[in-house]
């Protein structure tokens, strides 16, 4: 199957700040209803270093969030291997780079334009602080600073995300895995994994070359069991575009009518390729998802 387009670009101006006031006032900080819908990065700037090139997307859905990051030199499904079925079947040098990417979802809470995002989710595991950064629009650009950590992103507001619907919900899967699956649009993006990977002893890389130097299949299964992915949601339902399972390019995520589906249902890969199905409870966002 041909994985769907993902948009890109800037979004129209006009339609991407917060109210302003009368001549020559400042803009009120954002709010959380000011950020709501789909963003793309264009930039990244830490200390002498900048980052146009890895793809990152996210979803702002009511309190929730979802946010992938893909650096440009991951694997691709396009790369065409024979034998390989699923990421077990991947050489450990790709399952490194895997691992470098980046994706979380939780709540949000913007307070003076301060924004928060608590993750209940996060693909590397543990956190070195808080994630909290400063907003303030320049024009139809979204500029956030870091809080507790030294850089700068600029965000502007995918077209998509200004046409309803704008949902989310929060999930959870029996043996305790948490997820949150939004939707701005036609585009969705989900983000699954173990809530007790925040307090792991170590973050996913360091996890992960520790269970391919004990050639440790059950540990590598686990660490694997996660995803984040974008995708567009057709009349055959969430079609995956990008993830950080690459073999999942083109997959079927969910059934078209999964926002209002009494049981949720979502489809997964594992670390040897094979395809499972869960049913997923609903979680309401008030609770934390364990």
């Amino acid at each position: 199957m041909t994985p769907p387009a993902i948009p890109s670009g800037p979004a129209p101006t006009g339609g991407g700040g917060a109210p302003k006031g009368g001549p020559g006032a400042a803009p009120p900080p954002p709010r959380l209803i000011d950020v709501q819908g789909l963003w793309r990065r264009q930039w990244l700037r830490t200390a002498g270093e900048e980052d146009a090139t890895t793809e990152v997307w996210w979803i702002q859905a009511g309190p929730l969030h979802v946010d992938l990051r893909l650096p440009a030199d991951l694997p691709r499904r396009e790369t065409g291997r024979p034998g390989v079925r699923g990421l077990a079947d991947l050489p450990a040098a790709d399952l490194r780079r895997l691992a470098r990417a980046e994706g979380f979802a939780g709540i949000t809470t913007v307070e003076r334009g301060v924004c928060t995002w608590t993750r209940r989710v996060n693909w590397r595991g543990p956190l070195d602080g808080p994630d909290v950064g400063a907003l303030f629009f320049e024009g139809d650009a979204l500029i956030e600073r870091g809080v507790f950590a030294d850089y700068a992103e600029l965000w502007r507001r995918e077209a998509p995300g200004a046409r309803p619907p704008l949902r989310a919900m929060q999930l959870r899967r029996a043996d305790g895995q948490a997820a949150v699956l939004a939707q701005a649009g036609e585009i969705f993006m989900l983000g699954r994994g173990a809530p007790g990977a925040l307090a792991a002893n170590a973050p996913l890389a360091d996890r992960l070359d520790r269970a391919l130097d004990q050639r440790h299949r059950g540990a590598l299964r686990r660490l694997f069991d996660q995803e984040f992915c974008i995708g567009r949601i057709t009349p055959a339902g969430g079609v995956i575009a990008r993830s950080t399972n690459p073999l999942r390019v083109g997959a079927r995520a969910f059934d078209a009518d999964v926002f209002e589906a009494d049981a949720v249902r979502l489809t997964a890969m594992d670390f040897e390729g094979a395809a499972r199905e869960d049913v997923w409870l609903r979680v309401p966002v008030a609770e934390p998802c364990p």
